[in-house]
């Protein structure tokens, strides 16, 4: 059996998708062809985003709105603004939490701003301020290793 891909689909292979379902494939068949989960190439021809032209899938105008749509979703917050960003730093400083911060720039600002927005600025621009904060929120997770024991001593 060949191994089935993972990640987001590609632009050719939802236009390779677009092929195959113009000629009357059935899911599984387009499934075998694309290397991809049955599952996958559903969800994929049922998706809000999917765009339809007399009832045929158009994988290239799909893509773009999927496209379109990840990046809608996933765009970081950054504190651009200086007299947010001075604020920001005054308050970490006098040793207030993330979370305090965001709801005290939702009142005086009226800006909505997660608190992991904050931790990110430390991170990434300002790690001095690490000293600040009082909970350490950035260590590094580890996995922990469950020790295999029995449940009844001495056995």
């Amino acid at each position: 059996m060949t191994e089935v891909k993972r990640g987001h689909l590609t632009e050719e292979e939802r236009d390779l998708i677009t092929i195959l379902h113009a000629q009357c494939k059935k899911v599984r068949e387009i499934a075998r062809a694309t290397g991809r989960s049955p599952a996958t190439i559903s969800r994929e021809l049922n998706r809000k985003e999917a765009v339809y032209l007399n009832g045929n899938y158009v994988g290239s105008q799909t893509h773009k709105r999927v496209k379109q749509q990840w990046a809608a979703t996933h765009n970081r917050k950054k504190l651009e603004n200086p007299e947010i960003r001075e604020y920001v730093i005054k308050a970490i400083e006098h040793k207030w939490s993330p979370q305090l911060i965001a709801g005290r720039l939702r009142m005086k600002f009226g800006l909505l701003m997660h608190h992991e927005t904050i931790y990110r600025f430390i991170r990434e621009e300002r790690p001095d301020l690490k000293k600040y904060l009082t909970r350490k929120r950035f260590r590094r997770k580890t996995k922990k290793t469950k020790t295999l024991r029995t449940l009844i001593p001495d056995r």
